[in-house]
Protein backbone atom coordinates (compact mmCIF):
# COMPACT_ATOMS: atom_id res chain seq x y z
CA UNK A 1 0.00 0.00 0.00
CA UNK A 2 0.85 3.75 0.55
CA UNK A 3 1.95 4.93 3.64
CA UNK A 4 3.53 7.48 5.42
CA UNK A 5 6.67 8.12 7.57
CA UNK A 6 4.72 6.24 10.67
CA UNK A 7 5.11 3.14 8.92
CA UNK A 8 8.83 3.22 10.40
CA UNK A 9 7.00 1.91 13.74
CA UNK A 10 6.58 -1.63 11.94
CA UNK A 11 10.45 -1.91 12.06
CA UNK A 12 10.24 -0.80 8.33
CA UNK A 13 13.27 0.91 6.59
CA UNK A 14 13.34 2.53 3.08
CA UNK A 15 15.21 0.30 0.50
CA UNK A 16 15.51 2.50 -2.66
CA UNK A 17 16.07 5.86 -3.88
CA UNK A 18 14.14 8.24 -5.80
CA UNK A 19 17.00 9.55 -8.73
CA UNK A 20 14.83 9.10 -11.53
CA UNK A 21 10.81 9.44 -10.63
CA UNK A 22 8.23 12.51 -11.36
CA UNK A 23 9.01 15.28 -9.62
CA UNK A 24 5.52 15.17 -7.67
CA UNK A 25 5.64 11.42 -6.95
CA UNK A 26 9.07 11.72 -5.34
CA UNK A 27 7.85 11.73 -1.53
CA UNK A 28 5.56 9.03 -2.17
CA UNK A 29 6.34 6.06 0.03
CA UNK A 30 5.12 2.50 -0.55
CA UNK A 31 5.40 -0.27 1.89
CA UNK A 32 5.43 -4.40 1.16
CA UNK A 33 4.48 -6.32 4.19
CA UNK A 34 4.17 -9.95 5.48
CA UNK A 35 1.97 -10.66 7.79
CA UNK A 36 2.24 -13.69 10.07
CA UNK A 37 -1.14 -17.12 9.61
CA UNK A 38 -2.05 -16.02 12.94
CA UNK A 39 -2.58 -12.23 11.68
CA UNK A 40 -0.49 -11.35 14.96
CA UNK A 41 2.26 -9.86 14.63
CA UNK A 42 4.76 -8.28 11.45
CA UNK A 43 7.33 -10.89 10.03
CA UNK A 44 8.71 -8.16 8.14
CA UNK A 45 7.76 -4.83 6.42
CA UNK A 46 10.02 -2.95 3.54
CA UNK A 47 9.39 0.66 1.96
CA UNK A 48 10.44 2.37 -1.16
CA UNK A 49 9.53 4.90 -3.48
CA UNK A 50 6.94 4.46 -5.77
CA UNK A 51 4.23 6.20 -8.40
CA UNK A 52 1.27 7.73 -5.66
CA UNK A 53 -0.68 4.27 -5.81
CA UNK A 54 -0.41 1.06 -4.46
CA UNK A 55 1.64 -1.54 -5.74
CA UNK A 56 -0.07 -4.71 -7.63
CA UNK A 57 1.50 -7.88 -5.80
CA UNK A 58 1.73 -11.37 -7.04
CA UNK A 59 3.44 -14.48 -5.43
CA UNK A 60 5.62 -15.94 -7.71
CA UNK A 61 6.53 -19.53 -8.68
CA UNK A 62 9.47 -19.05 -6.60
CA UNK A 63 7.62 -17.82 -3.83
CA UNK A 64 9.13 -13.87 -4.11
CA UNK A 65 6.73 -11.34 -3.98
CA UNK A 66 6.51 -8.91 -6.85
CA UNK A 67 5.38 -5.29 -6.16
CA UNK A 68 3.95 -3.78 -9.57
CA UNK A 69 3.68 -0.17 -9.78
CA UNK A 70 6.09 2.88 -11.60
CA UNK A 71 8.65 0.12 -10.48
CA UNK A 72 9.16 -3.80 -9.99
CA UNK A 73 9.75 -4.22 -6.96
CA UNK A 74 10.68 -8.17 -5.87
CA UNK A 75 11.34 -9.53 -2.47
CA UNK A 76 12.23 -12.74 -1.14
CA UNK A 77 9.99 -14.68 1.45
CA UNK A 78 12.49 -13.03 4.20
CA UNK A 79 12.01 -9.63 3.14
CA UNK A 80 15.24 -8.87 1.13
CA UNK A 81 14.89 -6.89 -1.93
CA UNK A 82 15.52 -9.57 -4.87
CA UNK A 83 15.30 -6.79 -7.55
CA UNK A 84 14.46 -2.73 -8.28
CA UNK A 85 13.01 -2.21 -11.91
CA UNK A 86 12.51 1.07 -13.39
CA UNK A 87 9.37 0.62 -15.90
CA UNK A 88 7.76 3.26 -17.89
CA UNK A 89 5.68 5.25 -15.82
CA UNK A 90 2.17 4.44 -18.80
CA UNK A 91 -0.49 6.94 -18.53
CA UNK A 92 -2.74 6.43 -21.70
CA UNK A 93 -1.38 2.70 -22.27
CA UNK A 94 -2.04 -0.28 -20.56
CA UNK A 95 1.42 -2.27 -19.41
CA UNK A 96 1.90 -6.01 -18.23
CA UNK A 97 5.05 -7.09 -16.24
CA UNK A 98 6.70 -10.94 -16.83
CA UNK A 99 7.06 -12.29 -13.85
CA UNK A 100 9.17 -14.99 -15.61
CA UNK A 101 12.27 -12.20 -17.09
CA UNK A 102 10.68 -8.79 -16.41
CA UNK A 103 10.30 -7.92 -19.80
CA UNK A 104 6.69 -6.34 -20.56
CA UNK A 105 4.38 -5.56 -22.91
CA UNK A 106 2.85 -2.21 -23.84
CA UNK A 107 -0.99 -1.83 -25.37
CA UNK A 108 -2.88 0.77 -26.44
CA UNK A 109 -4.48 2.12 -29.83
CA UNK A 110 -4.09 5.15 -32.00
CA UNK A 111 -5.98 7.06 -34.53
CA UNK A 112 -5.21 6.37 -37.85
CA UNK A 113 -7.45 6.11 -41.04
CA UNK A 114 -8.06 3.25 -43.73
CA UNK A 115 -8.38 5.44 -46.30
CA UNK A 116 -12.83 5.53 -46.37
CA UNK A 117 -13.02 6.15 -42.87
CA UNK A 118 -11.29 6.56 -39.40
CA UNK A 119 -10.41 3.96 -37.23
CA UNK A 120 -8.63 3.04 -33.80
CA UNK A 121 -5.84 0.72 -34.64
CA UNK A 122 -4.58 -1.36 -31.89
CA UNK A 123 -1.08 -1.70 -30.92
CA UNK A 124 0.60 -3.90 -28.62
CA UNK A 125 4.36 -3.40 -27.95
CA UNK A 126 7.04 -6.51 -26.05
CA UNK A 127 10.25 -5.14 -23.96
CA UNK A 128 12.65 -6.57 -22.63
CA UNK A 129 13.73 -5.45 -18.79
CA UNK A 130 16.07 -3.09 -20.04
CA UNK A 131 13.30 -1.03 -22.03
CA UNK A 132 14.87 -2.51 -25.60
CA UNK A 133 12.03 -3.22 -27.52
CA UNK A 134 11.87 -7.36 -28.78
CA UNK A 135 8.18 -7.23 -30.72
CA UNK A 136 5.50 -5.45 -32.56
CA UNK A 137 2.18 -6.99 -32.97
CA UNK A 138 -1.05 -5.47 -34.49
CA UNK A 139 1.21 -2.82 -36.46
CA UNK A 140 -0.14 -2.75 -40.07
CA UNK A 141 -0.37 -0.37 -42.29
CA UNK A 142 -3.70 1.08 -41.82
CA UNK A 143 -4.88 0.73 -44.69
CA UNK A 144 -4.43 -2.66 -46.01
CA UNK A 145 -7.00 -3.36 -42.52
CA UNK A 146 -9.63 -1.53 -45.20
CA UNK A 147 -9.12 -3.17 -48.22
CA UNK A 148 -12.52 -4.39 -49.64
CA UNK A 149 -11.32 -7.89 -49.48
CA UNK A 150 -10.85 -7.27 -45.54
CA UNK A 151 -12.83 -4.92 -43.96
CA UNK A 152 -11.64 -4.94 -40.34
CA UNK A 153 -12.56 -1.99 -39.50
CA UNK A 154 -14.70 -2.01 -35.94
CA UNK A 155 -12.31 0.26 -33.41
CA UNK A 156 -10.10 -1.74 -32.08
CA UNK A 157 -8.14 -1.62 -29.07
CA UNK A 158 -6.21 -2.97 -25.48
CA UNK A 159 -7.27 -2.37 -22.47
CA UNK A 160 -5.58 -4.52 -20.18
CA UNK A 161 -2.43 -6.86 -20.32
CA UNK A 162 -1.61 -9.70 -17.87
CA UNK A 163 1.29 -11.98 -17.96
CA UNK A 164 0.45 -15.17 -15.91
CA UNK A 165 3.09 -17.32 -14.18
CA UNK A 166 4.64 -19.06 -17.01
CA UNK A 167 4.84 -15.81 -19.07
CA UNK A 168 1.94 -16.18 -21.51
CA UNK A 169 0.24 -12.75 -22.61
CA UNK A 170 -3.25 -12.25 -21.77
CA UNK A 171 -4.76 -9.47 -23.59
CA UNK A 172 -8.18 -7.80 -23.13
CA UNK A 173 -9.23 -6.20 -26.30
CA UNK A 174 -12.26 -3.99 -27.19
CA UNK A 175 -14.07 -2.91 -30.04
CA UNK A 176 -17.12 -1.67 -30.78
CA UNK A 177 -18.39 -4.41 -33.21
CA UNK A 178 -17.26 -7.77 -34.70
CA UNK A 179 -15.27 -6.79 -37.99
CA UNK A 180 -12.00 -6.43 -35.27
CA UNK A 181 -8.54 -7.11 -36.55
CA UNK A 182 -8.72 -9.14 -32.79
CA UNK A 183 -9.56 -12.57 -34.37
CA UNK A 184 -6.82 -12.87 -36.34
CA UNK A 185 -3.24 -13.64 -35.58
CA UNK A 186 -0.97 -10.38 -34.47
CA UNK A 187 1.21 -11.06 -37.35
CA UNK A 188 -1.34 -11.92 -40.54
CA UNK A 189 -4.46 -10.48 -41.28
CA UNK A 190 -5.63 -13.20 -43.29
CA UNK A 191 -4.88 -15.30 -40.76
CA UNK A 192 -7.89 -16.58 -38.26
CA UNK A 193 -6.31 -17.62 -34.89
CA UNK A 194 -8.74 -20.00 -34.99
CA UNK A 195 -10.42 -20.11 -31.51
CA UNK A 196 -13.95 -20.42 -30.74
CA UNK A 197 -13.93 -19.85 -27.11
CA UNK A 198 -17.58 -19.58 -25.49
CA UNK A 199 -18.37 -19.90 -29.11
CA UNK A 200 -20.51 -16.06 -28.86
CA UNK A 201 -20.89 -14.32 -31.84
CA UNK A 202 -21.11 -11.04 -32.30
CA UNK A 203 -23.93 -11.43 -35.48
CA UNK A 204 -26.29 -8.81 -35.32
CA UNK A 205 -24.51 -6.17 -32.95
CA UNK A 206 -24.88 -2.63 -33.35
CA UNK A 207 -22.14 -0.68 -32.05
CA UNK A 208 -21.27 -1.80 -28.45
CA UNK A 209 -18.42 -2.18 -26.16
CA UNK A 210 -17.43 -5.78 -27.20
CA UNK A 211 -14.57 -7.50 -25.65
CA UNK A 212 -11.86 -9.72 -26.67
CA UNK A 213 -10.09 -11.93 -24.62
CA UNK A 214 -6.93 -13.21 -26.14
CA UNK A 215 -4.03 -15.64 -24.87
CA UNK A 216 -0.58 -15.26 -26.79
CA UNK A 217 2.71 -16.59 -26.68
CA UNK A 218 5.08 -13.43 -26.45
CA UNK A 219 7.83 -14.80 -28.12
CA UNK A 220 6.21 -16.33 -31.39
CA UNK A 221 3.22 -13.79 -31.50
CA UNK A 222 0.59 -17.22 -31.82
CA UNK A 223 -2.62 -16.51 -30.66
CA UNK A 224 -2.73 -19.72 -27.86
CA UNK A 225 -6.34 -19.00 -26.97
CA UNK A 226 -9.11 -17.01 -27.33
CA UNK A 227 -13.19 -15.86 -26.82
CA UNK A 228 -15.09 -13.41 -26.77
CA UNK A 229 -16.93 -12.29 -23.50
CA UNK A 230 -20.11 -10.31 -23.85
CA UNK A 231 -23.61 -9.80 -22.28
CA UNK A 232 -26.75 -10.61 -23.94
CA UNK A 233 -30.33 -9.52 -24.21
CA UNK A 234 -32.66 -12.43 -24.82
CA UNK A 235 -35.44 -10.04 -25.92
CA UNK A 236 -33.80 -8.27 -29.26
CA UNK A 237 -31.46 -11.89 -29.58
CA UNK A 238 -28.25 -9.25 -29.49
CA UNK A 239 -24.92 -9.09 -27.75
CA UNK A 240 -24.35 -6.59 -25.34
CA UNK A 241 -21.66 -4.52 -23.96
CA UNK A 242 -19.43 -6.22 -21.27
CA UNK A 243 -15.53 -4.99 -20.29
CA UNK A 244 -13.14 -7.23 -18.02
CA UNK A 245 -10.81 -4.85 -15.74
CA UNK A 246 -8.93 -7.52 -13.89
CA UNK A 247 -7.45 -11.02 -14.48
CA UNK A 248 -6.03 -13.97 -12.13
CA UNK A 249 -5.41 -16.99 -12.21
CA UNK A 250 -6.36 -19.61 -9.60
CA UNK A 251 -3.72 -22.71 -8.59
CA UNK A 252 -5.23 -24.74 -10.78
CA UNK A 253 -5.19 -22.51 -14.40
CA UNK A 254 -8.57 -21.61 -14.00
CA UNK A 255 -8.92 -18.27 -15.35
CA UNK A 256 -10.52 -15.49 -12.86
CA UNK A 257 -12.09 -12.18 -14.58
CA UNK A 258 -14.05 -9.43 -12.71
CA UNK A 259 -15.08 -6.12 -14.80
CA UNK A 260 -18.62 -4.44 -15.31
CA UNK A 261 -20.93 -5.53 -17.45
CA UNK A 262 -24.20 -4.03 -19.37
CA UNK A 263 -27.88 -5.40 -19.16
CA UNK A 264 -28.15 -9.31 -19.78
CA UNK A 265 -25.00 -10.08 -18.15
CA UNK A 266 -24.78 -14.42 -18.35
CA UNK A 267 -24.94 -16.05 -14.81
CA UNK A 268 -23.80 -19.73 -13.70
CA UNK A 269 -26.22 -21.33 -10.95
CA UNK A 270 -23.81 -21.20 -8.23
CA UNK A 271 -24.87 -16.89 -8.30
CA UNK A 272 -27.45 -16.07 -5.69
CA UNK A 273 -28.32 -12.85 -7.21
CA UNK A 274 -31.38 -12.12 -7.55
CA UNK A 275 -31.86 -8.18 -8.22
CA UNK A 276 -33.64 -6.82 -11.57
CA UNK A 277 -30.86 -5.05 -13.41
CA UNK A 278 -28.32 -7.87 -14.84
CA UNK A 279 -25.79 -6.21 -15.03
CA UNK A 280 -23.03 -4.03 -13.32
CA UNK A 281 -19.99 -5.40 -11.18
CA UNK A 282 -18.87 -9.17 -11.81
CA UNK A 283 -16.81 -12.17 -10.83
CA UNK A 284 -16.63 -14.91 -13.30
CA UNK A 285 -14.36 -17.97 -13.34
CA UNK A 286 -13.46 -19.23 -16.71
CA UNK A 287 -11.91 -22.97 -17.76
CA UNK A 288 -8.24 -22.85 -18.99
CA UNK A 289 -9.15 -22.53 -22.52
CA UNK A 290 -12.25 -20.14 -21.90
CA UNK A 291 -14.20 -22.63 -23.56
CA UNK A 292 -16.85 -22.40 -20.83
CA UNK A 293 -18.00 -20.89 -17.60
CA UNK A 294 -17.16 -22.56 -14.22
CA UNK A 295 -19.01 -19.62 -11.96
CA UNK A 296 -20.54 -16.17 -12.91
CA UNK A 297 -21.96 -14.07 -11.07
CA UNK A 298 -22.88 -10.31 -10.38
CA UNK A 299 -22.03 -9.27 -7.30
CA UNK A 300 -23.71 -5.50 -7.06
CA UNK A 301 -21.39 -2.43 -5.50
CA UNK A 302 -18.22 -4.06 -5.75
CA UNK A 303 -15.02 -2.92 -7.44
CA UNK A 304 -15.98 1.12 -6.90
CA UNK A 305 -12.67 2.41 -6.06
CA UNK A 306 -9.09 2.16 -7.41
CA UNK A 307 -7.04 -0.42 -4.79
CA UNK A 308 -3.94 -0.46 -7.13
CA UNK A 309 -1.72 0.79 -10.03
CA UNK A 310 -3.00 0.61 -13.73
CA UNK A 311 -6.22 1.74 -12.55
CA UNK A 312 -7.03 -1.79 -10.59
CA UNK A 313 -10.09 -1.60 -8.86
CA UNK A 314 -9.94 -5.64 -7.80
CA UNK A 315 -7.10 -7.83 -6.57
CA UNK A 316 -7.46 -11.06 -7.15
CA UNK A 317 -5.35 -13.85 -4.89
CA UNK A 318 -5.03 -17.33 -4.98
CA UNK A 319 -3.73 -20.05 -3.20
CA UNK A 320 -3.88 -24.22 -2.34
CA UNK A 321 -5.70 -24.48 0.99
CA UNK A 322 -6.61 -27.65 2.91
CA UNK A 323 -6.03 -29.48 -0.22
CA UNK A 324 -8.49 -27.03 -2.23
CA UNK A 325 -7.79 -24.71 -4.97
CA UNK A 326 -8.87 -20.88 -3.17
CA UNK A 327 -9.33 -17.45 -4.79
CA UNK A 328 -9.98 -14.59 -2.87
CA UNK A 329 -11.11 -11.73 -5.02
CA UNK A 330 -11.40 -8.31 -2.83
CA UNK A 331 -12.44 -4.57 -4.10
CA UNK A 332 -14.12 -1.97 -2.55
CA UNK A 333 -17.83 -1.93 -2.25
CA UNK A 334 -20.85 0.55 -1.50
CA UNK A 335 -24.14 0.23 0.01
CA UNK A 336 -26.26 -1.98 -2.90
CA UNK A 337 -29.87 -3.35 -1.63
CA UNK A 338 -29.32 -6.06 -4.38
CA UNK A 339 -26.04 -7.10 -2.63
CA UNK A 340 -26.23 -10.75 -1.87
CA UNK A 341 -23.80 -12.41 0.27
CA UNK A 342 -22.88 -15.96 1.09
CA UNK A 343 -21.75 -17.30 4.71
CA UNK A 344 -20.80 -13.23 5.64
CA UNK A 345 -18.66 -12.34 8.37
CA UNK A 346 -20.50 -9.12 8.71
CA UNK A 347 -24.20 -8.74 7.78
CA UNK A 348 -24.31 -6.56 5.32
CA UNK A 349 -22.77 -2.83 4.79
CA UNK A 350 -20.93 -1.46 7.79
CA UNK A 351 -21.93 2.10 6.66
CA UNK A 352 -19.99 5.12 6.11
CA UNK A 353 -19.49 5.49 2.20
CA UNK A 354 -17.11 2.17 1.29
CA UNK A 355 -16.79 -1.08 2.75
CA UNK A 356 -13.95 -3.54 1.82
CA UNK A 357 -15.78 -6.52 0.09
CA UNK A 358 -13.75 -10.15 -0.09
CA UNK A 359 -15.30 -13.02 -2.22
CA UNK A 360 -13.85 -16.36 -1.66
CA UNK A 361 -13.89 -19.28 -4.44
CA UNK A 362 -13.52 -23.00 -3.78
CA UNK A 363 -12.37 -24.52 -7.29
CA UNK A 364 -12.30 -28.09 -6.50
CA UNK A 365 -9.63 -30.31 -5.00
CA UNK A 366 -6.14 -30.24 -5.71
CA UNK A 367 -5.06 -32.69 -8.20
CA UNK A 368 -7.81 -31.66 -9.84
CA UNK A 369 -7.91 -29.11 -13.52
CA UNK A 370 -9.74 -26.51 -14.12
CA UNK A 371 -12.40 -27.75 -15.80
Amino acid sequence: GVCGANVEALGAKPVSDTDYLEEDARNVRCFVARIDPALGKVVWAKTYYDERYAPYLRVTKKGDIAATGGHLAVFTPDGAMREYVKLWLVKNWTRGVNPVDNSFALGYDRNTGTGREPWRMPYLQIHNADHSTRSMYYAWDSHYVGIPSLRLVSDSSFRKLFYDDEGMLYLVGWSDGGNSVLGKQPFDLRQSHGFKGLGWSLWGANALSACWLIKLDPETGQVQGATTYMAYLRSKNKPSSLAVRHIGFATDDSIVLTGGSAFGFIQTGQSKFTGDYVGGSFITIMPPDMGDLRFAAVVPGTGQVRIASQERNWSIAAAKVGGRHKVLVVSGAVEDSEQWYENPVQQGFGGGTLDGHLTVLDCGPVGSAGK
